[in-house]
């Protein structure tokens, strides 16, 4: 395998869409490995679909939520069974906002943002440099 990233094993969340799938989609030109990580199974599935014709055994898909630490701990043990090699690239691309204004916002809602846009880069970025020690 040739490319820029050939032999190396991505985890990118937020991978269904906007900068997380143009990551995913420029990995695996590069020659990476890309687990795919994203709370929308039906956004995940599809953008899975997109890349799966190209780069079957390149890519693989894993839903759920960036600020569960379970999430972040199945995801690096399925790098490491799905493609036989540890993580050796995160990119944490999971987030988002609130286009509500402030007086209009439940605090859940704004700690759901906090939690995918704080909460889930530690989490991820934690567990990912456990697996390189």
């Amino acid at each position: 395998m040739s490319g820029l990233l050939a032999n190396k094993v991505a985890v990118v969340t937020g991978a269904a869409s906007g900068i997380g799938k143009a990551v995913c989609s420029r990995f695996l030109v590069e020659g990476a490995k890309v687990l795919m990580v994203d709370k929308n199974q039906d956004l995940l599935s599809k953008t899975f679909d997109d890349f799966g014709h190209d780069h079957a055994n390149s890519v693989k898909m894993f839903m759920g939520n960036v600020a569960d630490e379970t999430t972040a701990i199945d995801a690096f043990k399925t790098t490491s069974s799905q493609f036989s090699a540890p993580s050796t690239v995160l990119v944490n691309c999971a987030g988002g906002g609130i286009s509500s204004p402030i007086n209009k916002t439940t605090v859940q809602d704004f700690k759901t943002v906090v939690d995918a846009n704080l909460l889930g880069v530690f989490i991820f970025t934690k567990h990912f440099l456990q697996n390189l020690e």
